[in-house]
């Protein structure tokens, strides 16, 4: 061997070294503009994107979205609704006149093209509401601030339909940027539903996601760690598949049974449980707490690390492809 294949040779064998070294990625996350915009604290989240190879099937969808409009399955409930109202002697007027106003409105979004461009959902379980959610919605371009004006006006609508003080509602911003947030009059800790515009991007949410969220898309919140997608657990559950090219599913249950374990370990200590039966003095019957048993039935349902999913269109054929990782525990 030369002295200069000898050095080819240690050139190949380093630039193999490094490549096993280098992190995972998630391939084809890339292309799901709203994946930036998934916070890191997310434990469950479904992606979606329009791509050519949705063609065939975008043209069925169609179809059947223009089937379902011409049932008239609004009249029906509407014919429902009058008839419950008139057997308890209610407002038949009033009611009209707000079924009226209540479809003037919704017939103003258009509902079919809301994630036309892009889709995503995430959620995740925490203290104080119990659960967070946020849900992202990309329609063309130029429906954006339609959409938006539309929901916010049916929001303003709905508010005004509620009970005096029961619920507030607060506006802020315009344009490209603007929120506005429905909370409850009144409940501690406080109960809020975000109607938000960050440019491009419809967003709706409850709690703390959908304001992390909102900070993502407007480049307040960055650095390493700060989406899901760049967290190490979802790189390697997603570098396992085959790169997305209509969406994108992954839940992280070592976290969501982890937050599980904790609301039933607070719940059996609330009710005092133990998990010795107890027999009462003047009887022979046993009683068993059944909150005691929580904690023990959550580790018997945790078996699972990680799920994650992609799925791919071409014309008249889709591929999915999933990968569940089961706990060392949980064999």
């Amino acid at each position: 061997m030369t002295r200069t294949d000898n050095w080819r040779t240690r050139g190949c064998l380093a630039i193999v070294l490094l490549a096993m070294a280098w992190p995972v990625r998630a391939k084809g996350v890339e292309d799901f503009k709203l994946s930036q915009a998934i916070p890191a604290d997310a434990m469950l989240v479904v992606q979606c994107r329009e791509h050519a190879g949705l063609a065939f099937v975008n043209e069925q969808c169609e179809r059947v979205w223009a089937a379902v409009e011409k049932q008239g399955f609004d009249r029906d409930f509407k014919r429902l609704l009058r008839g419950m109202i008139k057997q308890q002697d209610g407002d038949l007027d009033a009611f009209d006149a707000q079924w009226q106003q209540m479809a003037d409105l919704l017939a103003t979004v258009t509902w079919s093209e809301l994630a036309a461009r892009e889709f995503a959902f995430a959620i995740k379980l925490g203290l104080p509401m119990g659960a967070d959610f946020v849900v992202l919605l990309m329609p063309p371009a130029d429906q954006v601030g339609k959409n938006f004006d539309a929901l916010g006006g049916l929001l303003k609508q709905l508010v005004s339909m509620a009970p005096p003080e029961m619920l507030a509602l607060a506006s802020e911003g315009e344009g490209e940027i603007a929120m506005h947030r429905v909370s409850v009059a009144g409940q501690i800790p406080p109960i809020s539903l975000t109607l938000a515009r960050q440019k491009d991007v419809i967003v709706i949410g409850f709690g703390s996601l959908v304001d992390q969220s909102l900070a993502l898309l407007s480049g307040e919140a960055q650095g390493a760690g700060a989406t899901l997608a760049s967290t190490e657990r979802f790189k390697l559950a997603l570098g396992k598949l085959p790169p997305p090219q209509d969406s994108f599913f992954y839940m992280d249950f070592q976290r969501w049974f982890g937050q599980v374990r904790g609301f039933t370990q607070m719940a059996a200590a609330a009710a005092g449980a133990s998990d010795e039966p107890t027999t009462q003095p003047t009887t022979d019957a046993v009683e068993i707490n059944p909150a005691a048993f929580l904690p023990k039935l959550i580790d018997e349902l945790d078996i699972f690390d990680y799920i994650a999913s992609v799925e791919s269109t071409a014309g008249m054929k889709t591929d999915k492809v999933e990968v569940a990782a089961v706990r060392e525990e949980g064999k």
